[in-house]
This record gives structure tokens, sequence and C-alpha cells, in this order.
């Protein structure tokens, strides 16, 4: 992350004043008297332009202050608040002319802002993410938006949209805003549960803030432009203000959050509890997106109309997803519990049992042998001058060398024996039955045969050699 200059930060105290004060203009102005409806679409619709403007030139300036994903996630904000500033300067220019249709090109503008966010949002996930992490994070995403949107369609926007007189592309364009809007909004409340070490922080609370705002504005937009009563220039406008200014906000804290004292210490708290509040909303709210689903289903079954079919279909489409999120996270339980006992057990650079697990099958080992009147030779093992090989080719030359001298050593034993790195160039190995001290002796010669073999490292040829020292248990069968 680039430091930013005091000019810079200057530069963009200065936009967050404006942006603040454009702001509280349009509140003022909603609650004026008005003397023509003209004046106040025509005024009302120009305010929105400043507001756009100045947040994306904060988002802009975000961009020069990260790297990486997050770079490119802000590089999306500031392209998704630039279609919105275009898409709405269109409009004002249509409502300037007296020439406002619905659908328009400025709906276009308008409309891109969500897919540039989505895209944004995305930029800053975890990278490498286990795939059964990343499966469960679309399953979660596509649970809890198609449990929101049947709440959404049956409860708010149905009857609208039954009631509209409009054509149905005109309605299909209306409807793409809140749906765009909850999309967003699923997409953010999942992704921030599911990687909320990276959503831990006060600029991307402000994002999902601002979204909701939007998702408020859109809802009631959606309902005025059905029935043909939309103005320009209303006091709801100003929720749409309002979550602009909350994303500009982000974009003037983002990478300087810490400069502030009040945005560091509120950053700080939400870093703290941000990470619980997380894990309790991901083990239940996909159960709860399922339950509402359910309930929605009752509620139509017992009393049909004509939203009936599609809350059905959705709902079983929401449950059978939640049956198949419930058996991947029983296999990813599985799995990690799997992966937790290999490396309780297994040394990590070779891939051989370390030195509690050889303990413990090695107890078992001597007891079956002692029971049985069964000899069990064991060998230490370590390497002639690896200190050398470490000193002069590296240590990751060395750790190259340790994975191909335990690959040799688990070739040349039999099935059955046991082959353990105790640490650093030590080895062991065990064997299960052996008749007598000469036939243990035969084995090592031969482990060491398989050693001592030419290594390349760093363009030279490198010979290693072992030493090995052996006992027979019982000590009276050597």
């Amino acid at each position: 992350m680039q430091e930013p200059t005091r000019t810079h930060y200057r530069i963009d105290s200065l936009l967050l004043g404006a942006l603040f004060l454009f702001a509280l203009a349009q509140l003022v102005f909603t609650q004026l008297p008005v003397p023509s409806d003209y004046l106040r679409q025509t005024v009302g619709t120009l305010i929105f332009i400043p507001v756009y403007l100045v947040a994306t030139l904060l988002s802009f300036s975000a961009i020069s202050r990260h790297q990486d994903k997050r770079k490119r996630s802000w590089t999306f904000y500031a392209l998704a608040l630039l279609s919105l500033t275009v898409g709405h300067g269109i409009y004002t220019f249509l409502v300037y002319q007296n020439a406002v249709t619905f659908p328009s090109w400025a709906d276009v503008g308008l409309l891109l802002f969500f897919p540039l966010m989505y895209a944004g949002v995305v930029q800053i996930r975890e990278d490498a993410q286990p795939p059964a992490k990343a499966v469960l994070t679309v399953l979660d995403l596509v649970i809890v938006l198609l449990a929101i949107a049947v709440g959404y369609w049956d409860l708010i926007l149905f009857q609208d949209w039954q009631g509209s007189t409009l054509g149905v592309w005109q309605r299909a364009v209306a409807l793409a805003y809140p749906l765009a809007n909850l999309a967003l909004f699923a997409l953010l409340t999942v992704l921030s549960v599911w990687n909320s070490r990276i959503f831990s922080s006060l600029r991307m609370m402000l994002i999902i803030l601002g979204t909701m705002c939007f998702l408020l504005t859109h809802t009631v937009h959606y309902a005025q432009i059905m029935h043909g009563t939309y103005q320009p220039g209303e006091a709801l406008d100003f929720f749409r203000t309002l979550g602009i200014v909350a994303i500009g906000l982000a974009g003037f804290l983002s990478g300087r959050t810490h400069r502030i004292r009040h945005a560091a210490r509120l950053d700080a708290t939400i870093i703290r509890y941000w990470p619980r509040i997380a894990f309790a909303l991901r083990e239940t709210l996909p159960y709860v997106a399922v339950t509402f689903s359910i309930y929605m289903a009752l509620v139509h079954f017992f009393k049909p109309d004509a939203a009936a079919n599609g809350v059905m279909i959705a709902t079983t489409v929401v449950t059978l997803l939640a049956l198949l999120r419930q058996g991947l996270m029983q296999l990813h339980s599985y799995r990690m519990q799997r992966e937790l006992d290999r490396q309780a057990k297994y040394d990590a650079l070779t891939g051989l049992m370390n030195r509690k697990y050889l303990s413990e099958r090695l107890s078992v080992l001597l007891e079956d042998a002692r029971r049985n009147s069964k000899t069990v030779a064991v060998m230490f093992m370590d390497l002639d001058r690896f200190k050398f090989i470490n000193d002069v080719h590296g240590h990751a030359a060395g750790d190259m060398v340790l994975r191909t001298v335990a690959g040799y050593i688990r070739a040349s034993v039999r099935q059955g024996d046991l082959v353990a790195r105790l640490g650093g160039d030590e080895f062991v190995i065990v064997l299960a039955e052996v008749q007598d001290a000469a036939e243990a002796g035969r084995i090592a010669q031969r482990i060491l045969q398989s050693v001592s073999r030419s290594l390349e490292l760093d363009r030279q040829d490198l010979s290693v050699t072992g030493s090995i020292g052996i006992t027979l248990c019982p000590a009276e069968a050597g």
C-alpha cells in the first residue's frame, strides 16, 4: 500500500467536504417549496451529478493508495460510480429537454453500476480459497439470494408488477433496479461472512451501508415507476445520495484509516468483533433463509394465489441447495479432520512419520513382537556432511535432499516396515520382523546404496551418503 502524500490528503479532504455540502444542499432542497414541478425535477436531478462526480473522484484517488487486488477493486468501484454519473447526466439532459422516456439510454449507465460493483467486490475475496470453501460460499450466496428474492418479490414487488399498466419491457427494466441491488447486497453479505478477515474494516461496512440505502431507494422508486408517480427531487432521493456519500467516504478512508483517530478506533472495533458475528451468521444464515422460504411456501400452500407456483419452485430449489450444502459441510469437516490427523502424525517436509507417531506405532510393534516371539530391528540413520550442504547450497537445497532421501528410504524397505524423520537429517527405520542380524544388515546396506546416489544441486553433482546404526529387539536376538 502506498502512503498518501499530504497534498493528496488535503485534496481528498476538500472533496469529502464538498461531498457532504452537496448532500446537505440536496436534503435542504427536498424540503423547500418549489413553484413548479419542472423546476423541482430539473434541479432535483441536476444536484445528483456533483454528488456522483465527487464520490467518483474519491474512488479514483483510493486506487493510487493500493496495490494488487484492492487496487483492482477500487478501480471497479470508481468505474461503477463513473457509469452512474454518466447515466444520471443523460437523464438530467432528458429532463431539461422535457423528453424523458422509460427506459432510455440513461438506464444503461445507471444499471451498469451493479455489474461493475459485483466485479469490485469479488476482487477482495481470499486468494487461493480451498475448493470446498469456494463451493460453500457460492451455495450460501444462491440460498440467501433466492430466499430473500422470494420474500422480496412476494411481499413487496409482485402486487406493483400486477397492478402496473406499463408494458412488459418497461416493467422488466424497472424491476432490474431493485433485483440487481438485492443481488449486490446478498453478495456483500455472504462474502463478508465467509471472508470475515478481509471484510472486517470500516470501509467495507460503509459500502454495505451504501448498498442498503440504494436498496431502500430503488424499492420505493420501483413502486412509483410502476404506477407512474415517480418525481425527481423528493425527500426519498436523499437516501440514494446517502448511499453515494457512504461509498465516497469509504474511498476517502481506504488506505489511510490509521491516520484518522476516530476512524482508526472504529475500524479496530470492527476488526475485533466482526469475525465473531460473521461466525454466528455463517452457522445460521442459510438455515434462517431455508426456514423463511418454507414459511412462505406454506402460506401460499394454504392460501394459493398467482405467485404460489413461483414461490413453491424457489422454495424447493432453496431446500435442495441447503441439503447439498449440509452434505458438503459434513464432507468438508471429515476431510479437515483427516488433514489435522495427518499433520499430527506425519512430518510436513518429507511425509514420513514424526517422532510422536513413531513412538506410538513402535510401542504396539514391540508388544506384538514380545507376545509372538518376533525380532524387530530398529535403525538410526543420519546423513554425512548435511550441515555442509545447508551452509553451501542453502536450506532450500537441504530440504530437497531430505525429501529425496526420504523417498529412497521408503522405496528400499518392505511393506509393513516403519520410516520416520526425527528432525534435521535424522531418520529411524523400523523393520517389523527379521530373522536375524544378518537380514537387518542386508536391508541396511540396501538403504545406504539407495541413498548414496548423485544429486544435481546448482548444476553440480552432489554425492550424498549416510550412516546407520542397528539394534535388535529383543536384544538377545542379535
